[in-house]
């Protein structure tokens, strides 16, 4: 099951050579990033880059207290599953009336996500 949105919170770019992702809360107030890795093969390629399919990470925060002093530290933990494009789609679409205006320093972001799911989906429905 998709996790509902909640807010907006980041939109980035990754260092690794393409990979993009969108970062919210959902209703439960847990952070959910959907990753659209990209291919590494793909960069060495005259056709541009391609993703791998896309992800969606659950991060929690849960708290460690040591047993030695009773400090307790944030432990942070994460999940990731693999997502089909079309459920990528249905949370970018989720994200759109928040998307609008979202103040970051990556504006293309969100409107390329947007086109590699309707690209992908419509590569996947043969159309």
């Amino acid at each position: 099951m998709l996790p509902s949105v909640a807010s907006l919170k980041s939109f980035d770019i990754y260092r690794d050579g393409g990979s993009m992702s969108a970062t919210f809360l959902d209703q439960a107030g847990l952070t959910q990033e959907l990753l659209f890795p990209v291919d590494q093969a793909s960069r060495k390629s005259s056709l541009g880059l391609d993703y791998r399919s896309p992800e969606l990470v659950t991060f929690q925060c849960n708290t460690y207290t040591s047993p030695v002093t009773g400090a307790s530290y944030p432990d942070w933990k994460s999940s990731s599953s693999s997502l089909s494009w079309q459920e990528a789609q249905q949370i970018l679409e989720a994200l759109a009336p928040l998307a609008a205006g979202f103040a970051t320093i990556y504006p293309d972001v969100f409107p390329s996500m947007l086109r590699i799911t309707a690209s992908k989906t419509r590569d996947a429905s043969g159309t």
